[in-house]
């Protein structure tokens, strides 16, 4: 099912295309032929014998990224000038990204003859290792295009022929022939459609709301957006057209009952849906005297992609109602038990954080336990418990995702936290749950939205409360927050302003402006008696990137608590700094596999750093030693990340970073997991404590102090500390949600209690957000495509 096109293309996506890649240089490098000065000689390569490496397609910020590194093995043969026919091998260990594109290193080859040598068979050796490389290099360049070209559109939705979507008029399975003045057009040749072999789909829940509410959500054109997140238009009519998502469903009414059933035509616009098909979807609702049960059957659906249509019914519908607060009540099942299995905990008044008396028992046991508890539990119950094995526990995932459901809190009570291991299915586990309704504080409510005329990529604000704002056009805006007034501005740097950083200067209200454009890091003094600056203006240019990468372009900037270096990352995967008082600039010998976006310095320690990337890392250096000093990788939960076909929706990639005062970071991922590490937490001066004792490291990516727990279906953009225990959080498609964290030091122990959620008004995809301790600023653009800023301010 398709996103809104405004944001659709800024969704974090992958596909594994290795075998078609294998596939391709076994059908292409076998055409390769070259000659020798003498025309008898001649050297053609007869076989590809072995690939081996990933090929991927990603994209990122609606651009696509080729991703891949293979070594291939293959056999060429040739005719030296007496006629002999020579044979051998050649092994190219890395065909990849890096070296065809960014062209980082040489390739490199290994050449064996199996001939027996001569002067002629040598001589033709030797024109072998001199024309043939060229002629290789020549066809790997032609790869990355190719993989674009044929795996580009089951990635990117196209924008035409409108950003919001169009209403329709009559049937949704063809557009209109457009209107012309000619005489007679010449038609196409009509053709028969192809017979498609179709299946029935059918997705059940049943939600704490009565029917006639759930029927005015699914119908209501004024409704529909506040659970689809996208335009829609909807006239709940018999024979009137609707289109949701964006334009990403279309179709029209046969049939309305109000509260009862819907019977309306069902057209995707989707790579895997056929052109101009058409299915039909019946919705009934049946109420209780409690709750409603409410079914989507879609008939005619084509086969072979079941299982998508309906992960995307239950992602966009049923979550869609989830995300705007109605309850999802699950079905209670039996549960069978030896006598030899506990008994169900009593039900019982949350006891005090003393937590020795948890008890112990077998996994599987617990598995069921939890289950059990869960259909019994109150608003003040404590189910404790603990696992110390590891175990194959499908059984403690479907107690945990219930635990989700019914919105129960998660907490580490030792070391042994809740882990994944590199194999998916394997955890280990030592929780403690408590049931706690969360019921959202009033803290923040909005004062105003800002309209830009581009999107709005990137948010700071200065030590006298003034907020800026880059743009994808190369703009910047500085706004006054006491009237909402453009103070001073930047224009025509060319390139979206992806970072921006905020430095004061004395005797100024108005700072110097650090920027992230492209590939140049700009400064530039905002008290200037100009108003609107342009880049010759810039007191500083700092191009980071190698003249080679002409595709390299900046991500995120970071400026150290000295205020004496800048940190940055790159497209390339590459870490580097600036040192303000030398602009000299320097790069970490060691890098990121694949895109390096977030980037934060650790706050008391000037020269550490910490870098998350789409290689599911995150990276500690020391950038004056130049080395790595722990590391963090989610890469077990790729193994089991969702896909569809052969694409990786929302992979775990690092997307952002927030690290408190104290030292505890915080890290989203593309796929709504959210890591929580205290190994590095300092207790404030005048707050230290005995117990245990804190080493002299930064230690925040120790897995001994951190929880993972997942709390958003889609990527988590944004992250801002507004202190030591407060961590805000954004998605990609404008849920904000304050979590506080508690951490016992001295016992190791974290929680995690959400405390405060609301959904952005206007903004419907976020590129950034902040916070201070009045306001929380969040940009990104609308569902028309438009830039647009939010200013939340903090009630008294």
């Amino acid at each position: 099912m398709a996103l809104p096109p405004s944001t659709a293309n800024w969704h974090w996506k992958n596909k594994n295309v290795s075998r078609w890649g294998s596939e391709w240089f076994e059908r292409e490098l076998v055409t390769i032929s070259v000659k020798g000065d003498n025309e008898s000689e001649v050297v053609s390569v007869t076989k590809v014998t072995e690939v081996d490496g990933d090929v991927e397609l990603g994209q990122r910020k609606s651009k696509l990224i080729t991703i891949y590194d293979c070594k291939i093995v293959l056999t060429w043969t040739g005719t030296a000038s007496d006629g002999t026919e020579v044979n051998g091998s050649l092994t190219i260990p890395e065909v990849s990204h890096e070296v065809t594109l960014d062209r980082l290193s040489d390739y490199t080859y290994h050449w064996s003859l199996s001939t027996s040598t001569s002067p002629t068979v040598e001589a033709l050796f030797q024109l072998a290792k001199s024309r043939l490389p060229a002629a290789l290099e020549a066809k790997f360049a032609e790869f990355p295009v190719a993989i674009i070209d044929t795996h580009g559109k089951d990635l990117t939705v196209s924008i035409e022929p409108s950003r919001v979507g169009t209403p329709i008029s009559g049937t949704a399975s063809a557009p209109a022939p457009a209107s012309s003045s000619s005489p007679a057009p010449v038609q196409p040749k009509k053709t028969d459609p192809k017979k498609i072999n179709t299946k029935v789909v059918t997705v059940e829940a049943t939600f704490q709301a009565p029917a006639d509410d759930l029927f005015t959500l699914l119908t209501d054109e004024k409704r529909i957006p506040i659970w689809t997140r996208a335009p829609a238009q909807s006239t709940p009519q018999v024979g009137s057209g609707y289109s949701l998502f964006g334009g990403g469903v279309k179709g029209k009414y046969i049939s309305l009952t109000p509260s009862r059933e819907i019977v309306q035509t069902w057209l995707l616009q989707s790579p895997t849906w056929p052109e101009g098909h058409i299915a039909t979807l019946t919705t009934t609702l049946e109420q209780s005297s409690d709750s409603t049960k409410i079914t989507f059957s879609l008939d005619g659906v084509p086969s072979g992609i079941e299982d998508e249509i309906k992960r995307n019914i239950e992602g966009y519908y049923i979550h869609g109602f989830n995300s705007i607060g109605y309850v999802r009540l699950i079905p209670s099942e039996p549960i069978n038990t030896s006598s030899s299995q506990p008994r169900p905990v009593k039900r019982s008044k949350i006891p005090s954080k003393d937590t020795s008396s948890t008890s112990y028992v077998p996994a599987v046991a617990i598995a069921a336990l939890v289950l059990v508890g869960l259909r019994a539990l109150e608003s003040d119950v404590l189910l404790g418990f603990g696992v110390e094995d590891e175990v194959r526990a499908s059984p403690h995932v479907q107690a945990i995702e219930e635990c989700k459901e019914k919105d129960i809190n998660i907490k580490c009570i030792s070391s042994d936290r809740f882990l994944s291991t590199l194999e998916p299915n394997i955890w280990k586990v030592n929780v403690q749950m408590a049931s706690k309704p969360f019921e959202p504080s009033e803290w923040y409510s909005l004062q105003r939205a800002l309209h830009t005329p581009a999107h709005v990529s990137s948010l700071a604000f200065d030590h006298a409360g003034h907020l800026s704002a880059g743009s994808d056009d190369g703009s910047l805006r500085v706004y006054d927050l006491n009237s909402f007034k453009v103070i001073r501005a930047i224009r025509g740097l060319g390139e979206e302003i992806s970072s921006l950083v905020c430095l004061k200067r004395l005797g100024s209200e108005l700072p110097d402006v650090w920027l992230a454009s492209g590939r140049r890091i700009m400064k530039f003094r905002m008290d200037s008696p100009k108003i609107i600056q342009i880049a010759d203006d810039a007191l500083l240019v700092v191009d980071v990137s190698s003249p080679d990468q002409e595709n390299d372009e900046l991500n995120e900037i970071a400026l150290n608590a000295n205020k004496t270096h800048i940190g940055f990352t790159l497209d390339s995967g590459a870490v580097g700094i600036v040192e303000l008082a030398t602009k000299a600039v320097s790069k970490m010998k060691s890098k990121h596999e694949s895109i390096c976006g977030c980037i934060r310095f650790i706050p008391d320690r000037p020269r550490e750093l910490v870098s998350g990337g789409y290689d599911t890392a995150l990276l500690h250096y020391d950038y004056h030693e130049g080395k790595i000093l722990s590391t963090h990788s989610f890469f077990s939960l790729l193994l089991s990340a969702e896909v569809v076909g052969d694409v990786t929706l929302s992979p775990p990639f690092v997307v952002s970073i927030a690290i408190s005062s104290t030292g505890i970071i915080a890290a989203g991922t593309a796929d709504g997991r959210l890591l929580i590490g205290c190994g590095g937490y300092k207790a404030p001066k005048g707050k230290e404590s005995g117990g245990k004792k804190r080493s002299r490291k930064w230690d925040g990516l120790n897995v001994e102090e951190e929880i993972i727990t997942k709390v958003a279906e889609g990527p988590l953009v944004a992250l801002a500390f507004e202190d030591s225990g407060n961590l805000t959080v954004s998605t990609l498609l404008g849920v904000m949600t304050r979590y506080q964290i508690v951490y016992d030091h001295n016992e190791g122990s974290v929680s995690l209690d959400k405390i405060w959620q609301q959904e952005t008004q206007s903004v419907k995809k976020v590129n950034a957000l902040i916070v201070d301790e009045k306001r929380i600023a969040v940009g990104g653009l609308t569902a028309e495509g438009k830039g647009i800023i939010e200013i939340w301010g903090k009630k008294p």
